[in-house]
C-alpha cells in the first residue's frame, strides 16, 4: 500500500480530473477532497492523506490502484472511514493497558470463534509496534473526560460492536460510566473536534 501526504490540492484535483469519471463523479471527488482539507485544517498538524491500493499489501490484482483519501493523524471521535481501524484499535489498546485491561483478551472474548488469543496478541504487539501509526494517530489520556465514549464509540463505527460490549462491562467495572456511550457520542464527538480546532488555530 503506497501512501502519500497531499501537499497541493490543485495538482490533486488534477489527478482526479484525469481519471476519465463523469462529470458527477469528478466534482464529487474534488469537493471530497476539498472538504477533507477544510477538516484537516481544523486539527493540530492535520493533513490530508492518499492511499493507494497495490500489491505490497495482499490486495487482489483488480483492486490495485484503487485510490482513498483521509486525514491525519486520527483524532479521537473521527470514527470509520475505511482507513482508520490500526488507529482507533491503537487508541482502545493504549487506554485499556492504562486501565490494566488486556485488550487481546477482550478482543480475543469478544470473537471467540474469530480471533484465538495467540493470533490476536500478536496481531496488537505489530499495531503497538508500528511507528507510522502512532505517529498519525493522536492518543488521549484517560485524564480526558470523554476518551473512553469516543473510542467506544469509534469502534462501533468500525462495527466491532461485540468487543464495544465486552470493553463497556470492563469500563464500567472500573468506575466509567459508559454503559450508554451511543446516547453520548454526539455531544462528546462536538466537544472533542471543539477542542481540536482550537489547539489547531493556536498552533
Amino acid at each position: 500500500m503506497a501512501e502519500f501526504r497531499i501537499t497541493d490540492l490543485k495538482a490533486e484535483n488534477a489527478i482526479i480530473r484525469s481519471w476519465g469519471l463523469s462529470f458527477k463523479g469528478t466534482r464529487e471527488k474534488v469537493d471530497y477532497l476539498r472538504d477533507l482539507a477544510a477538516r484537516a485544517s481544523r486539527i493540530p498538524g492535520g493533513f490530508v492523506k492518499k492511499i493507494v491500493w497495490d500489491k505490497e499489501d495482499g490486495y487482489p490484482e483488480h483492486a490495485w490502484g484503487f485510490v482513498q483519501y483521509t486525514i491525519r493523524p486520527y483524532w479521537p471521535g473521527f470514527g470509520c472511514d475505511g482507513t482508520t481501524d490500526s488507529c482507533v484499535h491503537l487508541i482502545a489498546c493504549t487506554l485499556c493497558e492504562q486501565l490494566g485491561i488486556d485488550y487481546a483478551k477482550a478482543y480475543s472474548k469478544a470473537y471467540p470463534g474469530d480471533s484465538p488469543l495467540k493470533k490476536t496478541r500478536k496481531w496488537v504487539e505489530e499495531l503497538k509496534a508500528d511507528e507510522r501509526t502512532r505517529r498519525e494517530t493522536v492518543i488521549p489520556d484517560l485524564t480526558e473526560p470523554d476518551a473512553l465514549l469516543l473510542v467506544l464509540s469509534d469502534l462501533y463505527q468500525l462495527n466491532n460492536r461485540s468487543l464495544c460490549d465486552v470493553l463497556a462491562k470492563m469500563f464500567e467495572a472500573r468506575g466509567y460510566h459508559v454503559d450508554d456511550f451511543c446516547m453520548r457520542e454526539k455531544e462528546a464527538k462536538a466537544r472533542s473536534f471543539e477542542r481540536a480546532a482550537v489547539l489547531a488555530a493556536a498552533a
